[in-house]
């Protein structure tokens, strides 16, 4: 039988999304940090539920904003990656 509806996304987990999800209950909404970030309101909601990352040339924008690094929309992967290791931890 097949399935209905859309495939459920798998969600990407960065410490962005949390300290967004945190900065959003610290009393502020995503329609604020929409305008200062020159976005709409549903990118930010899909930020903070983990179904996109936004884009690199706006997490400097987020980050003067909320204060939440652009190094924190990276993955575990791409961390490694960038500290110059690859995926298995090899030098």
């Amino acid at each position: 039988m097949a399935r209905r509806g859309s495939p459920k996304r798998r969600q990407i987990e960065t410490i962005g999304r949390l300290r967004l999800a945190q900065w959003l209950d610290e009393d502020h909404t995503q329609a604020e940090l929409a305008e200062v970030v020159g976005v709409d309101q549903a990118s930010v909601s899909m930020w903070k539920d983990g179904r996109v990352r936004p884009r690199s040339h706006l997490r400097k924008a987020i980050e003067r904003a909320t204060g939440i690094s652009e190094n924190d929309w990276l993955t575990t992967e791409e961390r490694r990656v960038a500290e110059g290791r690859n995926v298995h931890g090899s030098v």
